[in-house]
């Protein structure tokens, strides 16, 4: 292909010169651009170095308006300013030519001879032109003979000879401002010098002027380099880069460079140069804002200086978000062609982390005059050079030279993240030159290409500036949902969008549901709730076309908060009763989950099951939830969410259930194919046609509060894996081939009556597996599952706490070990249960096994624990029918132990009344060991009543009892504080208990026969308290006091004793000695309050230690003198006031001497009414006491 260039248009993507004309100081010497501006670039009229320029003669004039320096200036050097140099190294000499002039056209000769007349030939020697990619180049001669300017317009001459030679051209910078009138008249050959100037051209050649500098200071903001068009699709970030050039005859420092956004986004930002040398350069580079799209101004400005007018540039970006170009129209192009064969002109593109759409492309046409009437087309080619789009053929005219033009692509075309592509312009054949291109004249590598007119490989050309073509595109943006049709509430609905975006809000209603990273959503949905989607990348933002309204079947529980269920209804509704049940369990357990926070450990849901086949229809995994996961499908238990299964379809409660009803069966199955085949038992297991099976039947992982499962059976479980070996389920990690049946995991729930049968793992488990668990299984028939290495029945695993209560395991296999149970770093609690048959019995590994009134194969008995021997057949009635029910001749029934399931204990299994068949659990002694209960029962039929009642009256408890037991039933009667610890009391062994309130207590019996006992219910005795009087007197009185008031509280009731009146008592005619005196009081609720008090009558005569005792005066309001006359000194005494009621009010420590003693006291913070002083001695013992009346 001929690949030529012959004229630049104006648009370029990182170097926009700011001043193009100002002078370019060098220390010493002034550099002034002359003409001022420059618009485009060329190659004819300068020395471009190839042998077509052989020879050239050129003359063109400048006006003095355009060169603006005062007369007499001398200038010693002429520069040639080139934008672009040649792609290998030239070589020729040249004569240059000056003369000042009053033209204001140029008016010389073209006639070589005559035109050089009277000019002064300057400089004669060397010129080599530039070689390589530039942005701008000066070739600057010395002039041998200095020139001096006279302040007129000035017309420059050279007659260039070339030496050596260059391919492709080097281009000089030129301007048209001053049209025809200045224009150059040229002429170049390749074989003899011209003698005539026969060719005329408006752009003049742009030049440089030296002269001698005066300036001192004088900064200059050169360049500034960036992306004109952003495309924001693509931009994170934007780079500002800037040339300051000092053009003073110094070293300028410390220069403070500002730049300042404004228009859609805005900012400002400063940064300083350290130093910058005369005549030297400096950069630096800012980072602009991309928030948001549209136009912005970037202004780069310097502290002000001598010359001001280089000081600040301004250059406009667009951001955009349905464009991508590399370059732009700021500065100089040139124009590109394939005239000889005709091609495609194309840039690269890399689509962004979104797909794209692309629908147009727009590029720049060059100013080339012969385009006139020609035809291009756009074109897009993938990375393989095929052109996958194209556009209807699009004519160029003269009006469009220079202007950027869309064309519109025929189709659009499509691209994912991360793939190349070609956008392109293809031009028929013909000596035209369609596309601009950008200064500088080569290109960063990856950028152009050339591709022949049907595509193939491309050809990169990095030496012509970059193409002015880029791409009018949009993101190609899917929305689809999950949902398409009518769905039951509950259904869990995924939405995805495209990936790659930086942000997503998914809305509901409007309101953002889901706001973030992830290109996708899920959530349970409402009836008519309309779902919407908006994006956003890099600041561009976009809504999806679609719009999802969906359409929800409603569920409502019925009284009690009850979901019903059942797949052989004749007709199916919201499960609020067995007349409108739901016809799935799955459908069930999907809309639960999704409500989990409103039930409550005290307010479960409970979800009640027909009987029939249920299969797990949606994943359990937390990725999928609620869709079709295949083998990831399995019933999720869920948060306080009770499911009970075995009804008929009529019950209120799970105890009318007839659980050993076939019809009632519930059973749950992941036999999808429904051809599981099983032959054997024990050693002889053997499970086929699995492979479609669910991994799963019931999965319970985390905090499952008060879950329950219980009436069901388990089968089918254990599908083949193809995947990854392990699903993450509520946040928990399980492995995929563990727990074939069951699969418990950081989880606690209750499962009771469940049978669980034909279950396989390939590894653990195959019927129950358990880690980090604190499970309860109770009353649950495990047989003939299968584990690929151990645990054929259960595996108790790691961190495991579990109790395993009335189980009965038999006819499992695990390959290896372990085929009945496995343990594994756990803590397991065996009781009251069978493992026998089986392939094997427990491996118990770094664990702690609990067993208690079990029969275990392989363990001997243990008479302290209630373990018999292992090899104990336990009579089974028909192992082949698989009926695992005891012969009344077992030596298994009345073995076990009925603590297990008392209130209060842990687990509490107190509610559990029955056995896997229905009947009562605890028949006419003692519990039998297993899941099936063959023995008489033993019934409360009148529990214990709690009552309310005064302290200290008496209180009968009693129960009525129903036996059909041989013997009378005894009775033991208890009490508990907390309703948890409870103590037998002695002596209560009747079937009533008389009791005196106290306090608050719980009493229950408990009634038994032979082997066999029940416990009532627990009934509470709460004792009215009330204020129980107190007799307000001293302990001792004087006889001298000849009568005392009398003083209680609660005031009102009535005193009793000898002497006593009312509220007086007469001490006349008493001796020393003790007196009672009683009080009686009725308080407000009828309860009757009696408390009696003796006190000590003593003498109080003036012989004993204390002669004189008395306080004066009395009654007295504040200030008293008491006096003390003893017969012997008492150290350590105490005088002490006390109240009516005995309350020390005041003390005071005191030696008495003997002899008078005196002492005050102050009793104004007392209040009024009777008061007693006494003396106390060394051994705190009271000698003396006297009455005080505070008034």
């Amino acid at each position: 292909m001929n690949i030529l260039r012959t004229v630049f248009t104006s648009v370029l993507t990182a170097a926009m010169l700011c001043v193009t004309g100002s002078a370019v100081y060098a220390q010493a010497v002034v550099k002034k651009v002359v003409p001022a501006s420059t618009t485009y670039s060329s190659s004819l009229t300068g020395p471009n170095g190839t042998a077509n320029h052989r020879y050239l003669r050129s003359h063109f004039l400048l006006l003095a308006s355009e060169i603006g320096l005062p007369a007499g200036t001398v200038i010693h050097s002429i520069g040639f300013r080139y934008a672009g140099g040649s792609d290998a190294p030239a070589a020729g000499s040249i004569k240059l030519y000056l003369e000042n002039s009053s033209h204001l056209v140029n008016a010389r000769s073209t006639l070589w001879s005559t035109a050089i007349t009277g000019m002064t030939n300057a400089y004669t020697g060397t010129f080599n032109p530039p070689v390589g990619v530039m942005d701008e180049a000066v070739v600057s001669l010395e002039l041998q003979t200095p020139f001096t300017y006279n302040g007129g317009s000035l017309y420059i001459g050279y007659d260039y000879t070339g030496t050596g030679f260059a391919t492709i051209d080097a281009r000089m910078h030129v301007n048209d401002d001053q049209g025809s009138s200045t224009a150059v008249r040229y002429s170049y050959s390749a074989s003899a010098v011209p003698a005539t100037l026969d060719a005329s051209f408006n752009w003049r050649p742009q030049m440089e002027l030296g002269y001698a500098n005066a300036e001192l200071n004088d900064l200059e903001v050169r360049q500034i380099k960036m992306q004109s068009i952003l495309g924001k699709f693509w931009a994170t970030q934007n780079p500002v880069t800037v040339i300051v050039r000092n053009n003073s005859n110094q070293t300028r420092n410390n220069i403070n460079v500002t730049m300042n956004v404004s228009g859609i986004n805005s900012t400002t930002a400063t940064d300083l140069i350290a130093a910058i040398a005369a005549g030297d350069s400096a950069e630096v580079t800012f980072e602009a804002p991309v928030a948001n799209q549209g136009s912005q101004t970037i202004t780069i400005s310097i502290p002000g200086d001598n010359d001001n007018t280089n000081n600040t540039c301004s250059r406009i970006q667009t951001l955009d978000c349905s464009s991508f170009q590399y370059a732009s129209n700021e500065n100089d192009s040139d124009s590109m062609g394939l005239p000889s064969t005709g091609g495609i002109m194309a840039v690269k593109i890399t689509v962004p982390s979104i797909s794209i759409k692309i629908d147009a492309i727009n590029f720049r046409v060059s100013r080339d005059p012969n385009m006139n009437g020609h035809t291009v087309s756009a074109v897009i080619l993938d990375d393989y050079g095929n052109i996958v789009a194209n556009s209807d053929p699009f004519t160029l005219t003269d009006a469009m030279m220079g202007t950027d033009q869309v064309i519109p692509l025929l189709a659009p075309a499509y691209f994912n993240p991360g793939e190349n592509f070609y956008a392109g312009i293809l031009q028929e054949s013909g000596a035209i030159y369609p596309v601009a291109t950008a200064r500088p004249a080569g290109s960063p590598s990856g950028i152009n290409y050339i591709f022949d007119a049907s595509g193939g490989i491309g050809t990169e050309d990095t030496d012509r500036g970059i193409y002015l073509i880029g791409i009018k595109t949009s993101s190609f943006l899917e929305f689809t949902s999950s949902v398409y049709e009518r769905i039951m509430d509950g259904t869990l609905a995924m939405f995805v969008a495209t990936p790659g975006f930086s942000h997503y809000n998914f809305k509901v209603n409007g309101e953002s549901k889901y706001a973030g990273t992830d290109n996708y959503f899920t959530y349970f949905p409402a009836n008519g709730d309309v779902v919407t989607l908006d994006v956003e990348i890099n600041g561009c933002t976009e809504t999806a076309g679609e719009v999802y309204t969906i359409d929800v079947v409603p569920i409502t529980p019925g009284s009690g908060n009850i979901l019903y269920v059942n797949q052989h209804s004749v007709s199916t509704g919201d499960g609020s009763s067995w007349s409108t049940p739901m016809a799935d369990l799955s459908d069930a357990l999907r809309w639960a989950k999704a409500r989990q926070s409103n039930f409550t450990s005290a307010n479960p849901l409970k979800i009640f099951v027909a009987g029939g086949t249920y299969k797990p229809m949606y994943s359990a995994v937390d990725e999928t939830f609620g869709m079709d996961g295949g083998p990831s499908n399995a019933f999720l238990m869920v948060k306080n969410v009770q499911i009970y299964g075995g009804f008929a379809g009529y019950e209120s409660s799970p105890d009318q259930r007839d659980l050993s009803l076939t019809a009632n069966k519930t059973i749950l199955s992941g036999d999808y194919s429904d051809d599981d085949y099983i032959s054997g038992d024990g050693l002889s297991l053997t499970m086929n046609n699995m492979m479609e099976n669910a991994f799963h039947i019931v999965v319970a992982a985390g905090d499952v509060g008060n879950a329950v499962l219980d009436g069901f059976t388990i089968r089918g479980g254990g599908g083949e894996l193809y995947g990854m070996p392990w699903e993450v389920i509520n946040g928990n990690q399980l492995m995929v081939q563990y727990g074939g049946g069951i699969y418990i995991h950081a989880s606690s729930p209750r499962i009771n009556n469940v049978i669980i049968a034909g279950n396989k793992a390939d590894m653990f488990g195959g019927g129950i597996y358990l880690s980090h668990s604190s499970a309860a299984i109770t009353n649950t028939l495990i047989y003939k599952n299968y584990a690929g290495i151990s645990g054929g029945g259960i595996y108790n695993d790691i961190n495991s706490d579990v109790y395993h209560t009335n189980l009965t395991i038999t006819n499992n296999r695990a390959l290896t070990s372990g085929s009945a149970m496995a343990n594994s770093a756990a803590t397991v609690h065996l009781r009251n249960s069978i493992l026998y048959g089986n392939g094997s019995g427990i491996d118990n590994h770094n664990s702690t096994l609990d067993a208690s009134y079990s029969l275990v194969q392989g363990m001997p008995a243990d008479a302290a624990k209630h373990i018999l021997s292992g090899s104990t057949d336990p009579l089974f009635n028909d192992v082949s029918g698989d009926d695992y029910t005891l012969r009344s001749v077992s030596g298994l029934i009345n073995k076990g132990n009925n603590l297990y399931f008392q209130a209060g204990q842990s687990p509490d299994l107190s509610a559990i009344t029955k056995d896997l068949n229905g009947k009562t659990r605890i028949g006419e002694g003692v519990i039998d060991i297993g899941a099936y209960e063959a023995k008489p029962t033993l019934e409360i039929l009148q529990h214990p009543g709690s009552v309310t009642s005064c302290q200290e009256t008496e209180v009968n408890f009693f129960v009525i009892v129903n036996s059909s037991g041989s013997t009378n039933p005894s009775y033991q009667w208890q009490q508990s504080t907390d309703g948890n610890n409870w103590t037998d009391i002695n002596n209560a062994t009747q079937s009533s208990y008389l009791v005196k309130a106290t306090s608050n207590k719980q009493f229950r019996c408990i009634v038994g026969i032979p082997g066999f006992s029940v416990t009532s219910n627990a009934a509470t005795l709460t004792t009215t308290v009330f204020e129980r009087p107190v007799i307000n007197i001293p302990d001792e009185i004087c006889l001298s006091e000849n009568a005392v008031e009398l003083k209680a509280s609660p005031a009102g009731g009535v005193f009793e004793g000898s002497g006593v009146t009312e509220n007086s008592w007469n001490l006349l005619g008493f001796k020393s000695g003790k007196q009672t005196i009683s009080y009686t009081y009725t308080s407000d609720n009828g309860c009757i309050g009696h408390v009696e008090k003796t006190i000590n009558l003593i003498s109080c005569k003036s012989d004993g230690p204390v002669k004189l005792f008395q306080s004066n005066p009395n009654p007295a309001t504040s200030i008293i003198t008491v006096k003390v006359d003893v017969g012997r000194e008492i150290r350590d005494a105490e005088l002490i006031i006390s109240s009516l009621n005995g309350q020390w009010v005041v003390r005071k420590p005191v030696t008495l001497y003997r002899g008078m003693n005196v002492h005050e006291f102050n009793i104004s913070g007392l209040g009024a009414g009777m008061y007693f002083i006494s003396i106390y001695n060394e051994s705190k013992k009271p000698l003396a006491t006297i009455r005080l009346i505070r008034k």
